[in-house]
């Protein structure tokens, strides 16, 4: 019987390989040139991207996750906090 969907923050140290596939898909399906446009932007190994979400987990874990299906990591989510302008 499935356990449902979980959130944990990123493991980096562990996961950098996958966190830097999600991102690279992301691309993929958001631009024409996806996979070139996120290597140019980011470097081939993503190393400008793990630096970004390294700096990003440490300002708010919480909002940097790993989306778990039955223990499996099956999906990524990083959000931020914005200001309000009123």
């Amino acid at each position: 019987m499935p356990k449902g969907i979980t959130f944990t923050t990123i493991d980096l140290s562990r996961y950098a390989d996958l966190c830097v596939c999600f991102r690279r898909d992301s691309y993929q399906c958001s631009f024409v040139d996806g996979a070139q446009r996120f290597d140019r932007q980011n470097g081939k190994d993503g190393k400008e991207y793990l630096d970004w979400l390294q700096k990003r987990i440490a300002e708010l874990p919480e909002g940097c996750v790993h989306v778990l299906e039955d223990s499996h990591i099956v999906g990524q989510v990083e959000m931020r906090l914005l200001q309000r302008c009123i």
